[in-house]
Formats: structure tokens, sequence, C-alpha cells
């Protein structure tokens, strides 16, 4: 099936980039940004992509996917229950 090729792996890259994007604001929000008087923010888009932001995405991303594995083994059965009980 053409369709089920094509939305599968267009809704892991959708999920996995918002997930990653998520990481990685609430990765600068615990970090901080760079604040000036009256409140506004003094900095670029590469000001907010640092290490420790991409390190905070890439968890995030981690643990969706493993919680989502988790819950696909409980709730599936047959093989899939298998192979998601399995993959480490």
């Amino acid at each position: 099936m053409l369709v089920a090729r094509v939305v599968g792996p267009c809704h892991l890259l959708g999920f996995g980039a918002a997930r990653t994007v998520g990481g990685v604001a609430f990765a600068d929000f615990l970090h901080g940004v760079p604040i000036v008087s009256g409140a506004s923010w003094a900095g670029n888009f590469f000001d907010l992509v640092k290490p420790y932001a991409l390190l905070g995405g890439l968890t995030t991303l981690s643990l969706f996917t493993l919680h989502g594995r988790d819950v696909l083994g409980l709730k599936a059965d047959g093989e899939v229950r298998e192979r998601a009980a399995t993959r480490d």
C-alpha cells in the first residue's frame, strides 16, 4: 500500500522533529536565555541552539520513543508485542 509507505515515515519524521524541538525549547528554558532591560530577548536563533539544548532535545526524543515502545509492548498482541519486548 503506497499510502502506508508514505504516511508512516512522514508521521515518524514529524513526531521526531516536534519532540526534539520541544525538548530544545524546554532545555533553553531551564538553562536560561539572555534578557536585557525592557524584558526583550537579546540574541539570535543560534544563541538558542547550544549543546545543552541539543542534548535536552535528544533526551526528550529518546524518552518519548522508549515510552512509546513500552506502551506498545503492553497493549499489542502477537508478533508486534514480541518485537516491542525484545528491542533494546
